[in-house]
Parts: structure tokens; sequence; C-alpha cells
């Protein structure tokens, strides 16, 4: 009887584990991180005495290092805002490591559907920046936030960097604001 009672108990335990396994880390399975549980970007380095760019005809503000650089292009859209450490030339013409498009008419799932259709296989998750919902795309490129404004909305691509260089790019990421 104690045999039985032993070998009964083990086929219980092994039937839960087979089944946690099934639902929890199964093979196929997405696990990647939904929209119940964002990612929270934080700042990794000091913001004392940055800059500090306010758009308001698109209604944001970012802060940037004191000793960067900022350029606005507006002819069609999206409307480009690069940031660099380097002096940006007059052309137009960048290899900025932080830049923010303005999609006018296009809803994030529009933008990230274009985005998408850029990078197929991008990995994606919903992030937190301050009190913010965003879309994240992390691509061979770079890294994408895609933020919904109403009809229109607002993306931040960091482009491909490591190190001090991300610590601050993912610290400008981190002061985004909507301002209206």
């Amino acid at each position: 009887m104690k045999l039985n009672l032993k070998v009964y108990l083990i086929l219980i335990v092994v039937s839960f584990s087979i089944l946690a396994f099934y639902f929890v880390a199964r093979p196929g399975k997405n696990n990647s991180v939904t929209e119940s549980s964002p990612v929270p970007i934080f700042a990794s380095v000091s913001t004392d005495g940055w800059k500090n760019y306010i758009n308001s005809d698109y209604g944001y503000s970012i802060e940037y290092p004191s000793n960067w650089y900022f350029s606005v292009v507006s002819s069609g859209t999206p409307i480009w805002v690069h940031f660099s450490p380097k002096p940006i030339p007059t052309s137009g013409v960048l290899d900025s490591p932080l830049i923010i498009n303005f999609w006018n008419n296009q809803t994030e799932e529009s933008t990230v559907n274009i985005l998408r259709s850029q990078s197929p296989g991008a990995d994606e998750k919903t992030v937190v920046v301050g009190n913010l919902m965003a879309h994240e795309l992390y691509n061979s490129l770079g890294i994408d936030y895609i933020f919904p404004k109403g009809k229109d909305s607002i993306e931040i691509d960091t482009g491909q960097n490591e190190g001090a260089t991300w610590n601050i790019l993912s610290t400008i990421v981190s002061t985004f604001r909507f301002t209206n």
C-alpha cells in the first residue's frame, strides 16, 4: 500500500510539472513582454545641467546634454529633430545617434507597421518612459520608441549605440514628455 501511495504522489507531481511547463514556458509560446507588463526605461546618468528642447508645435519636450547639438529638419513627413554630440551639418544629411520623428496622420499602429516592414524580425515590447507607454522595436539598426499622440505618433530612433553613448541615449529617452 505504501508503494502505491508513493507512485501515486510521484505521478501527481510529474503531472503538475508537465502542466506548469505547458502553460508557462512551452516551446513556440510568445514569452515576450506584453502590454500588461511594460518595462521601465530609467535615466542612467545625471541630467544636471542638461538643456530642455521643447517642441510646442507637436507638444513634447526632451532633455539632452548641454554639450550636444540639435537640428530641426521640417520638410515633409516625418518632421525630424536630430541630437548629436558632434556639430550637425547644414546639409541635413546626418548620422545622429538620436532622432525624433513626428509622424503626422500616422497612428502608433501604422508607424509600428511601417518600421516593422523596414526591419522584419525586430524584437518588440511595451516600455514605460516616465509615465508614458511606448512601443519599442529593437533591430540591427538600433532601437525605436513609438509614442501614440492622438491620430499621430512620435518616434525616437536611437540608432545602434553601445556603452557610454547608450547610457546617455537611454537617459535622453527617459526625459521625453508630452507638453499638451
